[in-house]
Parts: C-alpha cells; sequence; structure tokens
C-alpha cells in the first residue's frame, strides 16, 4: 500500500512541478511512526495535497485537501477538519511543527522526466 501511494505521489510531482516553495513531494526524514507520522506529501500548485501518515503498529491513513501557506504558517483543509501548521522550507529540507512537536521532510526529486522509481532525496536521511 504505502509503495502504491509514494508511486502516485511521485507521479504527480512529474506533473505538477514547483510553483511556490512548498510545492511538490516530501517524504520524511527518518522513519514514520507515532512521534513523527507524516509519511509523505505532495502539495500541488493548485493549492490541493495528499498525505499519508504512518501511527505505527500497522496504522495507516491518507488525506487529502487543500492548502494555504501564509508566511510560515500551513494550514489544511480536509472535509471534515482544519489544521494548522507551523513550516519552514530551507532547501530541500521541510520542518513542520504542531503541537511543540517537528518532523523534517526531504523534497523528492523526479524532475527531468525521471521514473518514479528513480526518485531520489535531495537532502541527507
Amino acid at each position: 500500500m504505502r509503495a502504491r501511494v509514494f508511486i502516485a505521489f511521485c507521479a504527480l510531482a512529474l506533473m505538477v512541478g514547483c510553483a511556490s516553495p512548498i510545492s511538490g513531494t516530501w517524504q520524511a526524514s527518518g522513519e514514520a511512526g507515532p512521534e513523527h507520522p507524516i509519511a509523505a506529501v505532495s502539495f500541488c500548485h493548485d493549492g490541493t495535497f495528499a498525505a499519508s501518515a504512518d501511527y505505527g503498529g500497522g496504522k495507516t491513513h491518507a488525506m487529502a485537501g487543500c492548502y494555504k501557506m501564509e508566511g510560515d504558517t500551513l494550514m489544511l483543509c480536509m472535509k471534515d477538519s482544519k489544521r494548522e501548521y507551523t513550516a519552514k522550507v530551507d532547501g530541500n529540507c521541510l520542518s513542520i511543527t504542531h503541537e511543540g512537536k517537528t518532523q523534517t521532510l526531504c523534497r523528492l526529486k523526479c524532475c527531468c522526466g525521471a521514473a518514479c522509481g528513480k526518485c531520489t532525496m535531495c537532502c541527507a536521511k
């Protein structure tokens, strides 16, 4: 399941390009789990996002909706909820803070027509 979601994110990244600093596909810099659940997220230039989370113990969750970035505030809206995070892009790393916990994500590089199976991390794990 996780591999299929990852491939879908890569394909999406190939189609959308990089319209803003947060646009693109990002993957957890380490293992996702209860403390840092975001496994991968794609922010599209049209203001939509798709994400997958891994809460450990086989509990995973996929979500999608719209996003808006104002300064360091990342706002996500899903069908039944809204969330706000502090988000900072530093080159190819994205730090997302929520409820005092910060998780670092690395931008995936799926550019220049590379096949999605050949995406590489842009920052060290």
